[in-house]
């Protein structure tokens, strides 16, 4: 289950990069959870720790950058 999650969130990002339309991650990402979720206990794990990956990627963006990407705790929750 963990591994077909990962790869439904896998297949969510890399159809968001074809689409190639700002604003959309949001999108994606929620439906990558959903499939993943929908695998079982093993996907909703996957999920989540790929989830939680991407938001504490975006926390280190924004320290070097110096400013705010808009991806912050609002975006968290």
């Amino acid at each position: 289950e963990a591994a077909q999650g990962a790869w439904d969130m896998w297949r969510a990002y890399s159809d968001m990069r074809e689409a190639n339309y700002k604003g959309a991650d949001k999108y994606f990402h929620a439906r990558g959870n959903y499939d993943a979720a929908r695998r079982g206990p093993g996907g909703v794990w996957a999920a989540k720790v790929i989830s939680d990956a991407r938001e504490n990627s975006q926390r280190v963006t924004d320290f070097f950058r110096h400013g705010n990407s808009g991806h912050g705790a609002e975006d968290s929750k």
